[in-house]
């Protein structure tokens, strides 16, 4: 019967190119979107902003790069 190989877990991420371990910060980046130009939707637009940027610089494993965003577009 073959032996059991335990694999150690590993803390970090690793970079798959060059097979070392990943320990500093990720880049994180946001979306937003509101189907339509509504007074309600655009107050949705910018609380779907401040919320996500919040949570991004709330995260010290975080660098909050950017937030994407359709603003006032509709899917139709």
């Amino acid at each position: 019967m073959a032996e059991v190989q335990i694999i150690e877990k590993i803390n970090g991420r690793i970079d798959r190119n060059k097979g070392t371990i990943i320990n500093g910060p990720i880049k994180v980046a946001a979306y937003a979107r509101v189907s339509t130009d509504k007074e309600d939707q655009k107050n949705s637009y910018e609380s779907q902003l401040k919320y996500y940027m919040e949570k991004m610089n709330a995260n010290p494993k975080w660098i909050a790069t950017k937030v994407y965003a359709d603003e006032a577009i509709s899917g139709t």
